[in-house]
């Protein structure tokens, strides 16, 4: 005969002793039940016959805490591990290990590798309730008459899992009047799963920008109409955001040291290793080998794009609050010129050619 042993548990409150019966030798027999004793509302006597005082009572709090997120919003987010997916081929899976999420100022910008350039990224929506964040993104393309493609993504992210829950659907249709006779078909493919994300963002194969590095360039132009010749670098760096690269000029150290012509145009605190962080200053648009940015006037607060136009440590500091860069990388070498305006300091222009 097996042996059953059985566990008495008593649970001990306040004011409260709970006995569990049925519980006696190890061989499973039913043992005496144990009572709860009464509960004496009036003062306790001892030997001597003096009253003793009930001790005073006890209150035991229990406090749980919800487990911390692993992901937070804003934020650019790649996958990590796949979870789950429904109906993938091989490719499919490798676009989804690719997948890149962005989520920004209500924005959410979906990509991946091996998809059609002019059709991605797929740019949506967003919304946060908790820590779950709902989001749609969508894009469309024609390539001639009577051929489209669209593309559509939309699911929730989990912030405390750091886990997305998505449907990534695409639409192909092609029309034609062959011989005479109208002619059509179109194709849809979908994928439905679960993968866990990551922080960071990354360059798509598909991306054939100019590529990360650092180019010279001397500065021709004026500020506050006063003329200036000077040399800077354009940094191209990894994207650190929800841009497709990011862009930066740096020429002399407008803050600690203005100067005329000083200036720092950024697209995204990545460009700047005294920042601490990493958030977008602008949009950046790429087509072919030239990149332009566009100053956001809602970053021109934290003054991490600003130019000057004095030779004077007490001169004030202009910061960009809008404007743009624009810069072709060819041979090797930048080209371009830019154009940004303040408001602050009693308004001030910087205007240059890149070379």
């Amino acid at each position: 005969m097996r042996t059953v042993r059985r566990v008495c548990s008593v649970l001990v409150a306040t004011t409260l002793l709970v006995g569990v019966s049925g519980c006696g030798d190890d061989d499973g027999s039913p043992g005496p039940a144990v009572s709860a004793p009464s509960l004496a509302t009036s003062p306790t006597a001892s030997q001597d016959g003096q009253q003793t005082p009930e001790p005073p009572s006890t209150t035991v709090v229990v406090t749980t805490t919800s487990p911390s997120p692993m992901a937070s919003i804003p934020g650019t987010f790649r996958t990590r591990t796949i979870l789950s997916l429904n109906e993938a081929t091989g490719d499919q899976r490798q676009r989804v290990a690719d997948a890149m999420w962005d989520f920004h100022d209500g924005r959410f910008t979906f990509d991946s590798t091996d998809v059609i350039a002019r059709l991605y990224p797929l740019v949506g929506t967003y919304s946060v309730s908790g820590t779950r964040v709902s989001f749609r993104a969508e894009g469309s393309s024609s390539a001639g008459t009577g051929t489209s493609t669209t593309a559509r993504v939309e699911g929730t992210m989990d912030l405390v899992a750091a886990e997305v829950s998505f449907l990534w659907e695409s639409n192909a249709f092609a029309a034609g009047v062959p011989n005479g006779q109208p002619m059509g078909g179109g194709s849809v493919s979908a994928v439905q799963g679960e993968v866990r994300v990551e922080t960071g963002a990354k360059i798509p194969p598909h991306y054939t920008g100019p590529r990360p590095g650092s180019y010279p360039v001397t500065l021709d132009g004026t500020v506050n109409g006063v003329g200036f010749r000077r040399s800077g670098t354009v940094h191209v760096a990894e994207p650190a955001g929800g841009n497709p690269v990011d862009v930066c000029l740096i020429s002399g150290f407008p803050l600690g040291a203005p100067e005329v012509g000083a200036v720092q145009f950024l697209s995204n605190t990545v460009c700047d290793p005294n920042s601490g962080n990493t958030f977008d200053m602008g949009q950046v648009a790429v087509s072919g080998a030239t990149i332009t940015v566009k100053a956001d006037p809602m970053t021109a607060s934290t003054g991490m794009s600003l130019f000057t136009a004095a030779n004077s440590i007490v001169t004030c500091p202009y910061t960009v609050q809008s404007g743009s860069m624009r810069v072709t990388i060819a041979d090797g070498r930048a080209r371009g010129s830019i154009d940004v305006s303040s408001t602050s300091c009693g308004g001030g222009r910087l205007r240059a050619t890149l070379g």
